[in-house]
C-alpha cells in the first residue's frame, strides 16, 4: 500500500520536474517557484513514507523475534 503511495508520489514529482524543464523559458518565476516548492514538499512526503514503512519493518522484527524467545 506504502508502495504504491510511493509510486504515486514519484510521478507526480517527475511530472513536475519535466514541466519545470520544458516551460522553464516561459513560465512566470512565481509559477516555478511554486513548482519547486511542490517538488520538495514531495520529496519530503516519500523521505517521510520510507522512514515510517522502515519503522514498520523493524517492529515487525522485534516483534517476531521476542516471539520466538517466548515460545524456548
Amino acid at each position: 500500500m506504502v508502495n504504491n503511495i510511493v509510486k504515486i508520489f514519484e510521478k507526480r514529482k517527475h511530472n513536475l520536474i519535466n514541466l519545470l524543464e520544458t516551460s522553464r523559458e516561459t513560465m512566470d518565476p512565481g509559477k516555478q517557484h511554486q513548482i519547486y516548492g511542490a517538488i520538495q514538499e514531495i520529496d519530503f512526503m516519500i523521505q517521510t513514507l520510507n522512514i515510517h514503512t522502515g519503522k514498520q519493518h523493524q517492529e515487525s522484527l522485534i516483534k517476531r523475534k521476542n516471539n520466538k524467545i517466548n515460545f524456548k
